[in-house]
């Protein structure tokens, strides 16, 4: 940050945690907020509704995972009989399995989804939920918005700068602030207020013209400095990457030998277990041999008893061997 000229944060929110956490200059900043595709605007429900016969669901697409925490939106819908569907990668794949655990039978899970079909998806539900521990600001909870959802988002990170008063928040901490978010945006009217919010202010083509101004403020402050300053400068900042070569050089030497030193670890740990091994097999045979004997007198006995009482039998019923 301190090297920088400029620094390109994606939300307001970003820009002053970075001045308040590493005391970085306000000025060098140049917000560059995120956008969407604007096929999310001319979403159509009707392919997602045929396949899997849903709409005015309750919809959520993200990794499936911990950060994302479905496993409270799925114990915030519990009972509610509303449907809910779950599109996304499990990562990893325990963590989907909780989620499936947990579940009622309103609930369907279902892999990442082509564009095509995930835009159709958007427009079939009636609310996206994105309860994560925290989102910059989530780019699904804009896209869902584009395609006429109304919007559940986490009140971590930056959502609220994006999304406004549009969209309904809750505390991922707290199942019962998911339930009421999500029922309460469930029950209200679909609004195009967010939609008309993110047209205008949340498009790549305005992403692309706030990044080249950034690369403008930048040469521009570089182009004020005086020859000397600007050499001295360049200097400095070359200085600073060899400094940064060397760290990162001592780094992987570092690195190297605790990976040499792991190595000779186990294999000197695979020796002792070998070893260790190979003492236990010689004292199985050793027992196993034992057994052998034991059993082979045992049978032994018994056939002698058991021939002993034969020939009575035979000596009594006078029988001539």
């Amino acid at each position: 940050l301190d090297w920088a000229s400029v620094c390109l944060p994606n939300s307001q929110t970003d820009a002053d945690y970075l001045a308040r956490t590493f005391s970085l200059d306000r000025d060098k900043c140049v917000v560059v907020h995120h956008g969407i595709h604007p096929i999310f605007f001319e979403a159509d429900p009707e392919a997602f509704v045929e396949k899997y016969g849903l709409r005015d669901f309750v919809l959520c697409v993200a990794r499936v995972e911990a950060k994302k925490n479905q496993l409270s939106l799925v114990a915030a819908m519990r009972g509610t009989g509303i449907p809910l569907v779950i599109v996304g990668r499990a990562n990893p794949q325990e963590y989907l399995e909780l989620c499936r655990r947990y579940a009622d039978e309103n609930v369907l899970f279902l892999d990442p989804l082509p564009q095509a079909e995930l835009v159709s998806a958007f427009a079939a539900a009636k609310v996206h939920a994105l309860v994560s521990w925290i989102e910059l600001p989530g780019l699904v909870s804009m896209e869902a918005a584009a395609a006429g959802c109304n919007v559940v988002s986490t009140d971590r990170g930056s959502p609220r700068e994006y999304l406004g008063e549009h969209a309904w928040y809750c505390d991922p901490g707290d199942v019962d602030s998911i339930r009421d978010a999500v029922l309460a945006a469930h029950a209200a009217p679909r609004s195009d207020a967010l939609r008309e919010r993110i047209r205008r202010n949340y498009t790549w083509e305005r992403a692309a013209q706030r990044t080249l101004e950034g690369y403008r403020a930048a040469l521009a402050r570089w182009e004020a400095r005086d020859p000397d300053s600007r050499a001295a400068a360049s200097f400095a900042a070359l200085q600073r990457h060899v400094d940064w070569l060397a760290r990162e050089v001592s780094d992987r030497e570092y690195e190297a030998r605790e990976a040499i030193r792991r190595r000779e670890y186990a294999e000197a740990h695979a020796a002792r277990l070998e070893e260790e091994n190979e003492a236990l097999r010689r004292e199985l045979e050793r027992w196993q041999d034992e057994m052998k004997r034991i059993t082979s007198r045992r049978l032994f006995r018994w056939s002698e008893s058991l021939a002993r009482a034969g020939w009575g039998i035979l000596r009594k019923l006078r029988i001539k061997p």
